[in-house]
């Protein structure tokens, strides 16, 4: 139920705060506005949940998206200060988004323009009272470890190790919420499961994927016609697929061009067409031409437009998907899009441009259908190169060639898995779960590009070493381990004042299991009264044997045909 009082009001619920500031406006600047506050159930707000305020106009524009300036400046109890644009939603109404971060009373002045001449200012209060657990954990910021530059914190100051999904996304034919094909069998007889988006990040989100990549016209759709005229309906089922993915737990990676220019492909004709369209029509995008400042001023206002709208729910910002571009472009675009962030969050791009003093992010692109014997020696490998730049690392696309399953990939996945938390290097599969060879009309076409099939198995896979990884705290690093057994078996070590995970590759033989292999660890790591260690499996996460330590401090391993992990806490 809504009733309307008087401005100074606040209004809210524990998922999201919505103050309807109803502006009725009949176009004539002599009139005089009618304006009131509806609020929507309760008086407050949690701490990092939205706050939305939401302006009704009814001013007519040529272009509502550019002819109307919106904003409001958010000042919390700490005494600090947000200036949040506004962006227009779509029939006549226009919305700013917030996350309050810190608990208490929250107060906001707004200010709302037309280019018809219409002006309101207006002011109000929000009570934010604390949160606490995951939502606290999920909230804003995220933020590198001041002590390491490859590692992410939560608010709480635990580990947050990037293990994401992408997938192919499609504008509904009804209402304003995509659906997913997932858990699949042979295409030729379709088993798979259809769900609503909300029940895909569900789904995925309770097996630990914890980061969400989207982009527009990346197996997707577009989020505007041209850099002046923006989908109405695009946007609202792009704030209804990433509400969903962050109610369930995940992050955002949000790409703002994505592959917007490049609707011509690669072949020679299609390339002719937009040559010719250019010629004609004029250019798109700039990302060739950084002196074309025209283009580049439509650019940043789409930039500014995707922040306001979308960073409510975003945590990393990405320029361009696999796109080439001047690096005079993007170096000041990314600059721009950090400054237009009142947040300041992360800016990456694709190709990625790691040498770039404004790209915080390097995020890779891999594909690759690797020897399961050799997967974490491979993920050691690339680390090494992909590190180097000393940025913060997450591949962001990453599957197998030729098919996106095989026998092997789920057991492929769950070793670059382990090893890459190890290496500190996120990852974002490309989820191509409708059918197990969902690609190329089912026929395996070695060294192509196929993504990969997340089912139960592999879903099974994360959530395993999700519960590990939820434990870590900033604190942690990269402990040396020695085993008996070096020609056969690899380990990989991290560890704290109270904890250590230990992760052994039997990479060898997987068909017979490793016998009698014995650990030491690089550092003095003792079990004694209150700390406990055990062997787990991280194919079930099952608790195999107690990790007992001998006198001379090696803990001998329990049987392992693929891998084992210790874990010490």
């Amino acid at each position: 139920m809504q009733r309307a009082v008087e401005p100074s009001h606040s209004g809210g619920h524990s998922g999201a705060l919505v103050l309807v500031l109803c502006i009725f406006f009949c176009g004539c600047p002599a009139s005089r506005p009618f304006l009131s506050l509806e609020l929507s159930h309760s008086p407050s707000v949690a701490q990092q949940d939205l706050l939305e305020l939401s302006f009704r106009h009814d001013g007519v524009y040529s272009n509502p998206f550019r002819d109307v300036s919106l904003d409001a400046v958010f000042h919390g109890p700490d005494g600090t200060a947000y200036r949040m644009e506004g962006f227009y939603w779509g029939k006549q109404i226009w919305r700013i988004r917030f996350r309050p971060a810190v608990a208490g009373v929250w107060r906001y002045r707004y200010s709302f323009r037309g280019g018809s001449g219409f002006h309101q200012d207006g002011d109000g209060v929000v009570m934010v009272t604390a949160s606490t657990g995951k939502r606290r954990r999920n909230g804003f910021p995220l933020r590198r470890d001041p002590g390491n530059p490859f590692r992410w914190l939560e608010p709480d100051n635990r580990l947050y190790f990037p293990v994401g999904l992408q997938d192919c996304v499609y504008v509904p034919s009804q209402g304003d919420e995509p659906s997913f094909q997932i858990d699949g069998g042979d295409r030729h007889k379709p088993s798979h499961r259809e769900v609503s988006a909300k029940e895909y990040f569900r789904i995925y989100g309770e097996a630990g994927f914890n980061l969400f990549r989207f982009s527009q016209k990346n197996c997707s759709y577009l989020l505007q016609d041209s850099l002046e005229r923006y989908r109405e309906r695009e946007g609202r089922i792009t704030d209804r697929l990433l509400a969903d993915a962050r109610e369930h737990g995940f992050r955002v990676m949000f790409g703002i061009f994505g592959y917007h220019g490049g609707f011509y492909g690669d072949s020679y004709p299609r390339k002719l067409f937009g040559y010719f369209k250019a010629r004609i029509w004029g250019h798109e995008e700039a990302i060739e031409r950084p002196g074309d400042m025209a283009t580049v001023a439509l650019e940043r206002q789409f930039v500014r437009y995707a922040i306001a709208r979308w960073g409510a729910f975003t945590d990393f910002w990405e320029l361009l998907n696999e796109r080439h571009a001047d690096d005079r472009w993007t170096g000041p675009m990314a600059e721009y899009v950090r400054s237009a962030d009142p947040f300041h969050r992360p800016v990456g791009t694709s190709w990625e441009r790691p040498h770039l003093r404004e790209i915080d992010l390097h995020t890779p692109h891999w594909y690759e259908s690797e020897h399961e014997h050799e997967s974490d020696a491979v993920i050691r490998k690339m680390a090494a190169r992909w590190k180097s730049h000393g940025k913060p690392v997450i591949a962001g696309e990453q599957g197998n060639t030729g098919m996106n399953w095989d026998a092997r990939s789920a057991t492929r996945m769950r070793i670059r898995l382990w090893a890459s938390l190890f290496e500190e290097i996120g990852t974002i599969f490309w989820n191509v779960a409708w059918a197990k060879n969902g690609m190329f009309q089912g026929v395996y076409s070695p060294g192509q590009v196929a993504g990969i099939f997340l089912g139960p198995e592999e879903r099974g896979y994360v959530r395993v070493l999700r519960d590990v990884a939820e434990t870590l705290d900033g604190d942690w690093r990269r402990l040396p381990v020695t085993t008996t057994e070096p020609a056969k078996v690899r380990g990989f070590g991290l560890s704290s004042k109270s904890a250590a995970v230990v992760y052994l590759h039997h990479f060898a033989d997987h068909s017979t299991a490793a016998q009698g292999v014995r650990v030491k660890l690089g550092e003095a790591v003792q079990v004694s009264r209150g700390r406990v260690a055990h062997w787990i499996s991280p194919s079930t996460g099952q608790r195999l044997e107690d990790g007992k330590q001998d006198a001379d401090g090696w803990f001998p391993a329990p049987p392992f045909p693929v891998d084992i992990a210790l874990w010490i806490r």
